[in-house]
């Protein structure tokens, strides 16, 4: 009776580690989701906002996200994001971050650039 009692404990330990470590999983998840979303409905208000209105209609026939249900919060853009970014990696790095590169084989692109 007592090696039962000491395997359900065993088991019991098990299970909650297992839960547990599905639920932060799932938080993780969830947490990503949200994050793709926001990135989207900051890429659609910033089309909106600069006449790209088709594109920006694909976007969210594309995605199922609309900016009537949602939009971006006050004060709140992704040139603001960029700039905040931009401006924290300086600080952090003595240097402006490399957000872009000019891509090999491209035609538009002198040798050399």
């Amino acid at each position: 009776a007592k090696s039962n009692k000491v395997l359900d404990t065993i088991m019991s330990t098990s299970y909650m580690a297992m839960k547990t470590a599905n639920e932060a999983k799932q938080n993780e998840e969830k947490r990503l989701m949200d994050r793709r979303k926001a990135l989207i409905v900051l890429i659609m208000r910033h089309l909106c906002d600069h006449g790209y209105i088709e594109s920006a209609e694909k976007l969210s026939t594309e995605s199922q996200v609309s900016l009537s249900t949602v939009d971006v919060a006050d004060n709140m853009d992704l040139l603001t994001i960029l700039q905040e970014y931009e401006d924290y990696y300086e600080m952090r790095f003595q240097r402006k971050p490399k957000l872009i590169r000019r891509v090999a084989g491209d035609p538009r692109v002198p040798p050399g650039a």
